[in-house]
C-alpha cells in the first residue's frame, strides 16, 4: 500500500512536470514570435509600466497626446546612452560579450566632444534648455525622506556612504578607462550626486586614496573624501573586496546632534529627528522615479529634475578622484 502511494505521487508530479515543461515551451516560443508587448493598463509598477513610460518617450505608434515630442535624431541618440549606462548591471554580475563592448566603443567615438566645446550652465538657463543624467539614488524615496528630515540649513553635516559593490573581472569592459570609464567615474558619480543632493550643496575639493601599493587609475577598492562649499564634509568607501552576504549600499549622515542610517535602500533609522524612527520599503533605487519625473517635466515643463550645475560639478568631481590618486594630492574644482 506504501509503495501504491509513493507510485501514485510521482506520477503526478512527473505529470505537472511535463505540463509545465510544455507550457514553459509556449509561451518562449510565443515571446520569440510575436515579442513583448506592454499594456498601458497594467498595474502601476512593474515591466508593463516600465515598458509604458519608455513607449511614451520613443514609440511613434504611441499616442499623440502621449508622446514626449523627441526627434528622431534624439531618439538615436539617447537609444546610445541607454547602451552606455549598463556599468549598475555589471555590480550585479551581469557581463556583456566582446561584440557589445565594440558596439559601445563605437557609440563613444560617435557622441564624442571637448568639454570645452560644450554650452555653460548659464547658457542653458538663458535659451530654456534642459539636459539630465541618470543619476539616480536622490530619486531613491528613502533618499527623498532623508532630505526631508534634514531640510534645508546652511549648517555643514558629514556624511559616510559605503558602496560594497562586489568583484567584477579585470577583463569586463567597465574596468576600460577608454570605453567605460573605470567603476569610479562610472558608478561612483552617484554617490557623489546623492552627497550633493543631501548636503545641499556643490563640491569644492576631492582627494581619493586607493587600496595597494601601486593603485592603478581603474581601480574599484577607494575611498573618496568630498569637501563642499558649505562646510559639509563626506567620504565615499567604494569597494569591491566586501562579503555578498554583507548590505550593498548604505548611507550614514550625522548633521545638528541627529543622526539617519539608510541601509541597502530597504531600511532608514532617524535618530534624534522628531517624527522619525525608522522607515521601510521595498528595495528601490530610484530608476524608475527618475523616468517618472523626467517624463513629466517634459510634458508639463518646470524645473530641471537635476540642476544643471549639479551635474556639471560631479562630474568634475568624478574626474577629479582619478587626478588626485595619480597626483597624491587634493584637487579643487573650478
Amino acid at each position: 500500500m506504501e509503495n501504491l502511494d509513493i507510485i501514485i505521487l510521482t506520477s503526478i508530479v512527473s505529470t505537472l512536470f511535463i505540463v509545465f515543461g510544455i507550457l514553459m515551451y509556449k509561451e518562449f516560443s510565443n515571446i520569440e514570435k510575436n515579442g513583448y508587448q506592454y499594456d498601458p493598463n497594467a498595474k502601476k509598477y512593474g515591466r508593463d509600466a516600465l515598458f509604458d513610460m519608455m513607449a511614451r518617450l520613443f514609440e511613434d505608434e504611441a499616442p499623440k497626446k502621449a508622446r514626449t515630442k523627441i526627434s528622431k535624431k534624439d531618439k538615436e541618440i539617447i537609444y546610445k546612452a541607454v547602451n552606455i549606462t549598463i556599468a549598475d548591471m555589471e555590480s550585479d554580475g551581469i557581463y556583456f560579450p566582446e561584440e557589445v563592448k565594440e558596439q559601445l566603443k563605437e557609440y563613444r567615438e560617435e557622441m564624442h566632444c571637448e568639454y570645452s566645446g560644450l554650452p555653460s550652465p548659464k547658457s542653458y538657463d538663458v535659451n530654456n534648455v534642459n539636459i539630465t543624467v541618470g543619476f539616480n539614488r536622490r530619486f531613491a524615496p528613502l533618499a527623498k525622506k532623508m532630505k526631508k528630515a534634514l531640510g534645508v540649513s546652511t549648517t555643514p553635516s558629514y556624511i559616510v556612504a559605503t558602496m560594497n559593490a562586489g568583484f567584477i573581472p579585470k577583463d569586463v569592459w567597465i574596468h576600460d578607462m577608454e570605453i567605460g570609464g573605470g567603476r569610479i567615474i562610472g558608478e561612483a558619480c552617484h554617490y557623489i550626486d546623492l552627497c550633493t543632493f543631501l548636503t545641499g550643496s556643490n563640491v569644492v575639493s576631492v582627494c581619493m586614496n586607493a587600496m595597494g601599493l601601486n593603485p592603478e587609475e581603474n581601480t574599484d577598492n577607494a575611498s573618496i573624501l568630498l569637501k563642499y562649499e558649505n562646510g559639509s564634509n563626506a567620504v565615499i568607501n567604494y569597494f569591491a573586496n566586501g562579503s555578498k552576504s554583507y548590505s550593498k549600499e548604505r548611507v550614514e549622515v550625522y548633521s545638528q546632534e541627529r543622526t539617519l542610517v539608510m541601509d541597502n535602500w530597504r531600511t532608514l533609522k532617524g535618530f534624534g529627528f522628531k517624527g522619525l524612527s525608522s522607515s521601510k520599503s521595498g528595495q528601490n533605487k530610484g530608476h524608475f522615479n527618475q523616468f517618472q519625473e523626467l517624463l513629466f517635466q517634459q510634458e508639463n515643463g518646470g524645473d530641471p529634475i537635476i540642476p544643471f550645475n549639479e551635474i556639471v560639478n560631479t562630474t568634475k568631481a568624478s574626474f577629479a578622484a582619478i587626478e588626485s590618486l595619480k597626483e597624491g594630492k587634493w584637487i579643487s574644482i573650478k
